[in-house]
């Protein structure tokens, strides 16, 4: 859910960049801000060969036989709100999992973004169970989808309260049954995204976000972001899902995780340019579980009569100045590493 502007805001003049602290995307007609997470970088790829893959090694189809248009939508529950959580990597892991999930079983589930994001995090630290809510990396991410799995969210709930803390026992227990089998890395190339959809799976890329993303909020169209946010120092990392594309929109389907207040019921629509820039998208991967077939095409629409980017330039000018980030002091976080279950 949205919260209100902080009274620990500390206010920035334009272009003025302020100490890394929290970030939000503050909407200031509306007076709500969206957590924009920190997607930690590394260049440390993951440990075991089965989980650093080169998907374009795995491409089934040749971008001429790739349909119109992708829509991996009905194979997942509802969008998730990160709340005040920098969990983007560990939310859209979890609406992966959720969907492959759904493949093998037919049932949609929500699983734990908490349970990925906490486990994603000690591994970023080395083992070390004194975590903050920092973000983490996808790296670390894969390799605990890998090694502890994700329990269901009605075992471990989304509660920011406990967002350090050590997951029971038992929902430690539940994970082990889903896990992944293989990650693969894809380059930042517009067909080799849309052809890992067409194969039936989505991706999870790292987006520099600008003030301009703030627009989807109400329709879900992401502008493309202007020469002078881009040549600026103001943005923020942040994951989301690539769940399917429009050739007809040339754009993106795409899951965030502000909940389905949000965009178009969560999601968003964002242009090929925006995703195909190396510069502006700097990571994609997919993952894989036991059970999952090498290709689907259940998803394909050969039909593709909306242009999802249509209309969404008209206010342009007129909320110019409705988004600004929002750059927060860290607040006191709970700490309870290793509770006694």
């Amino acid at each position: 859910m949205a919260s209100n502007r902080s009274t620990t805001t500390k206010h920035m003049g334009k272009g003025e960049m302020p100490p890394p602290t929290q970030v939000y995307l503050y909407n200031e007609m509306e007076d709500t801000s969206y957590r924009v997470s920190s997607v930690d970088t590394t260049w440390r790829k993951p440990e075991h060969e089965n989980l650093r893959k080169d998907f374009s090694k795995h491409m089934v189809y040749a971008a001429s036989q790739l349909p119109k248009k992708v829509d991996l939508r009905r194979f997942m529950p509802s969008v998730e709100d990160q709340s005040e959580a920098a969990s983007s990597t560990g939310n859209a892991m979890a609406a992966i999992y959720e969907y492959l999930n759904c493949r093998v079983t037919g049932r949609l589930v929500h699983f734990s973004p908490l349970f990925i994001y906490y486990n994603s995090r000690v591994k970023d630290n080395q083992g070390d169970k004194n975590i903050v809510d920092d973000g983490a990396t996808i790296t670390s991410t894969i390799e605990t989808m890998a090694r502890n799995g994700v329990c269901p969210k009605e075992a471990w709930p989304y509660d920011f309260t406990k967002v350090n803390t050590h997951p029971r026992i038992d929902c430690v227990a539940v994970g082990t049954a889903h896990k992944i089998s293989e990650a693969f890395e894809l380059h930042i190339n517009v067909n080799e995204m849309k052809c890992c959809l067409a194969q039936g799976l989505p991706s999870l890329v790292s987006l520099n976000l600008y003030e301009s993303f703030g627009k989807a909020g109400s329709h879900g169209i992401v502008p493309m972001p202007t020469s002078n946010e881009i040549g600026s120092s103001k943005n923020a990392p942040h994951a989301v899902v690539l769940v399917g594309y429009s050739d007809r929109s040339k754009a993106f389907i795409v899951r965030n995780s502000w909940g389905s207040d949000w965009g178009d019921d969560g999601y968003c629509y964002i242009p090929y340019d925006y995703i195909g820039n190396d510069k502006l998208c700097t990571a994609a991967w997919t993952i894989k579980k036991a059970g999952i077939a090498n290709t689907y095409q259940d998803a394909w629409q050969n039909k593709d009569d909306v242009n999802y980017l249509d209309g969404g330039n008209e206010d342009d000018e007129d909320d110019e100045d409705e988004f600004e980030f929002d750059y927060r002091q860290e607040k006191e976080q709970p700490v309870n590493p290793d509770p006694d279950w």
